[in-house]
């Protein structure tokens, strides 16, 4: 798998400085930012702008591609966050496992962020596999709502979500 810096044709200095001017730019004005990486293979590039930018909201959709990598990133940055679009095939699979895991993180994981144009019918296949997950009220109405809200907003969605 090419770096993203490749894959642009670009030096690896000149990527990371455009990610770190809009990752500046976000910390500075209090912006969430959404960054599609595969945790397998840029794992090492997520860990580096959390790092550098402790106050910036940043999604890595999808689970980052690898639940297994997610949760080290979620367990090692309070300004990490995910979400479960394009993943109903997975969880359809598993449930219980999926379930458990949105139950863990129930703070930082959000129903989506970026659902593809071409897949918006897919939005009550969605929901309906998130009825049927095994989760707790509070955390249903999390995914649901108040992490995004969060995310966006930067303010704690509380308890009333």
């Amino acid at each position: 798998m090419q770096s993203p810096a490749d894959i642009l044709k670009i030096s690896k200095s000149v990527y990371v400085d455009w990610q770190q001017r809009v990752m500046d730019y976000g910390e500075k004005n209090d912006l969430p930012v959404i960054c599609h990486l595969n945790l397998r293979h840029h794992f090492e590039f997520a860990k580096e702008f959390l790092s550098c930018f402790p106050r910036l909201r940043m999604n890595f959709p999808h689970f980052g591609f690898s639940r297994k990598k997610m949760h080290l990133l979620l367990d090692g940055f309070s300004n990490c966050y995910t979400d479960i679009s394009g993943l109903y095939d997975y969880m359809a699979k598993d449930p219980a496992g999926y379930g458990d895991f949105i139950e863990h993180y129930s703070d930082r994981i959000m129903y989506g962020s970026d659902c593809a144009w071409n897949e918006a019918e897919k939005n009550e296949t969605y929901l309906k596999g998130v009825e049927e997950m095994p989760l707790q009220n509070v955390s249903r109405r999390k995914l649901l709502y108040g992490v995004a809200r969060e995310f966006l907003s930067g303010e704690p969605a509380g308890e009333d979500v």
